[in-house]
């Protein structure tokens, strides 16, 4: 077969650096945090780095705020009319 005709994709060379970046990926990835791994911390998905306190504070509240302020539109713009809309 004549050397023109042979797909440079799957010559040597090319297989050799598709390896290389499969071990670039796969060493990336070891070092992120498992995201199904138990933990009291919080991480980032896509950097794997820790949580600093200011934000898993306001993750941690995010449910308690929404709750209340879900309760006050209700009271003082569905119920009691004080705010109109």
């Amino acid at each position: 077969m004549k050397h023109y005709l042979l797909n440079t994709e799957a010559g040597k060379s090319r297989m050799d650096r598709d390896m290389e970046d499969v071990k670039k990926v796969t060493t990336t990835l070891k070092k992120i945090a498992n995201p199904f791994q138990p933990s009291d911390d919080l991480f980032s998905l896509t950097s794997g780095m820790k949580a600093n306190q200011q934000i898993t504070s306001d993750l941690l509240g995010a449910y308690e705020k929404g709750t209340c302020a879900m309760t006050e539109f209700i009271q003082h713009r569905i119920m009691s009319n004080e705010v109109p809309f």
